[in-house]
């Protein structure tokens, strides 16, 4: 007898939210990396430009020179506190999204259970089928073959 699954369409859904939970949860990986990885640019860049003023302070700096190099420093100082807070609401969404993936795989894996619960079942079926088969096929013959 042919296996039927009756909730296959349950467990088809159930892998596509536990795909598109998993997406979602790699894109703001992706983002999370992605700020973070422009403060660690930003970083070099203000290390950078900290030891070109050394350099220059050493060489003679005139006071319009100094000025520009301060009106950068704190655009910088904005642009890295503006990236943190961006990385601290992208971990939260992270955060989240495993939680939601978790439960979205969760779903999944019970449903796959129950598959491989009404396989198992579906065979023990068939197993014992066959055996009464067998069973028949064996007392026909020795009703066939008895002496009356």
């Amino acid at each position: 007898m042919r296996f039927k699954f009756r909730l296959a369409a349950i467990e088809r859904i159930r892998a596509s939210f536990e795909r598109r939970e998993k997406l979602r949860l790699m894109l703001a990986t992706a983002h999370l990396a992605n700020v973070q990885q422009r403060i660690l640019a930003l970083d070099a860049e203000r290390l950078s430009a900290r030891a070109l003023l050394e350099q220059q302070l050493q060489a003679g700096l005139r006071g319009g020179e100094m000025h520009f190099h301060v009106v950068q420093a704190q655009t910088r100082a904005l642009q890295r506190q503006e990236l943190l807070q961006q990385a601290t609401e992208a971990e939260r969404r992270c955060q989240v999204q495993q939680v939601v993936y978790t439960k979205a795989r969760r779903g999944h894996e019970i449903i796959k259970r129950l598959r491989e619960r009404a396989w198992e079942l579906h065979l023990q079926m068939e197993r014992r089928r066959e055996q009464q088969h067998l069973d028949e096929l064996y007392l026909q013959t020795r009703s066939n073959h008895s002496p009356s």
